[in-house]
């Protein structure tokens, strides 16, 4: 564990109230071969301090400034490790948290170009993305308040 528990819940309040879980699909440049889905986790803040602590801290991800914020991104195995430091601390987000779980479920590293995503795997990447989707954002996002 890289994070404290005081370290990991006050990470999980920033997700809840500032962050959010994307995934991406994009065709694959080469012919034949399976889409490539890639998981994103992203917290915006006003103040970049706490971003860059947790940065240095877990050792990856990118702090990038806005027009009005900063914003830092996890990818992938990364954005994983992320969500697994702060699970039992997310009190909002849970139903994104259960789409990242779906994707991870299916999350295998294919290398080479003969390689290719099982059709398994590629449902199951497709279901975590649609659960994310636009058509069903307005379920996942708590109320305004």
């Amino acid at each position: 564990m890289k994070f404290t528990a005081l370290e990991a819940a006050y990470m999980a309040g920033l997700f809840d109230r500032g962050g959010g879980v994307f995934i991406y699909s994009q065709p694959s440049r080469t012919p034949g071969a399976s889409p490539i889905y890639k998981l994103e986790i992203v917290i915006n803040l006003k103040a970049r301090a706490p971003l860059d602590e947790f940065q240095t801290k877990l050792g990856a991800g990118k702090v990038q400034t806005t027009t009005n914020s900063f914003r830092w991104k996890l990818y992938n195995r990364d954005a994983w490790d992320f969500l697994l430091e702060i699970d039992e601390y997310v009190r909002v987000r849970t139903k994104e948290l259960d789409a990242a779980r779906i994707y991870f479920r299916y999350y295998t590293r294919v290398r080479g170009r003969q390689s290719s995503l099982t059709q398994s795997e590629l449902n199951g990447r497709e279901r975590a993305r649609m659960m994310l989707s636009r058509r069903t954002r307005n379920e996942i996002r708590p109320d305004p308040s």
